[in-house]
């Protein structure tokens, strides 16, 4: 009696390998984030204060507005809100509409 493998033995012909669009989807997903978080900024009067980072960071707390999983913002998510935000700022892309 020969021991089968567990899963689907055809798994390399039916595995998606092209994840493209997948990244797509993921970047303007994280590009609408960062502008609903710009937005509230915006909002706040605080986007004069937008590069010190520290102080950002503690002002979005205080004012109760969420990470994009729910939490409270600590220095390195920011400063990867920030890295998207120069990245956009730069480009020519349209702002995506919230949804």
């Amino acid at each position: 009696m020969t021991k089968r493998r567990a899963g689907n033995p055809m798994l390399d012909l039916v595995r998606n390998t092209d994840v493209t669009k997948a990244n797509i989807a993921r970047a303007s997903n994280a590009d609408q984030f960062a502008f609903s978080v710009l937005k509230k900024i915006f909002d706040l009067g605080l986007f004069d204060q937008i590069d010190d980072k520290q102080k950002m960071v503690i002002e979005l707390n205080n004012h109760g507005i969420k990470t994009r999983k729910g939490g409270k913002w600590s220095r390195v998510q920011y400063d990867r809100f920030y890295e998207r935000f120069k990245k956009l700022e730069k480009s020519d892309e349209p702002i995506p509409p919230n949804q």
